[in-house]
């Protein structure tokens, strides 16, 4: 299928989405190892629900049920993700076994050069737009947020 000819074809990006149900993080490691070393794209399909509570929720008007992050339709099947992109990363590690710098490249350089735009984001570079995360060096939590260099709150 799709699947699988994403991860064989050389010179295609696969995308995932590393929340760990979309994909089981086996999976995951899977298209790590068949994509590494650029051309793996951390993505999410992230919904309103994003980073709240269980609960009832909408997507297009149509109920979406949140329980443990996970968010499916009244016929139980998956709607959307809760994670954020960050998430992403963090799983990306736990799933693959792969270092933050690694990791961090999935969801930033790679899709840049994926989508062509690698010559103003996805990385720091004199002339590039900063879009920054300052983290903690051990256990990788978010301290603050950068958007085209304006602190965001």
């Amino acid at each position: 299928g799709p699947v699988v000819a994403a991860l064989a074809t050389e010179g295609v990006y696969a995308e995932v989405i590393a929340d760990g149900f979309h994909l089981n993080p086996a999976i995951v490691k899977l298209a790590y190892l068949a994509k590494r070393p650029a051309h793996l794209t951390l993505i999410t399909d992230s919904m309103s629900a994003t980073r709240c509570a269980d609960g009832e929720y909408a997507i297009a008007g149509e109920k979406v049920y949140v329980v443990d992050g996970k968010a499916i339709n009244e016929e139980g099947n998956i709607s959307g993700s809760t994670i954020t992109l960050y998430q992403a990363v963090r799983n990306l590690m736990k799933f693959a076994g792969v270092s933050y710098a690694e990791a961090l490249a999935y969801a930033t350089i790679v899709p840049a050069t994926e989508v062509g735009i690698d010559a103003v984001t996805g990385s720091i570079e004199e002339g590039k737009r900063a879009d920054l995360l300052l983290v903690d060096a051990e256990t990788y939590d978010i301290k603050s947020v950068w958007q085209a260099g304006m602190s965001v709150q």
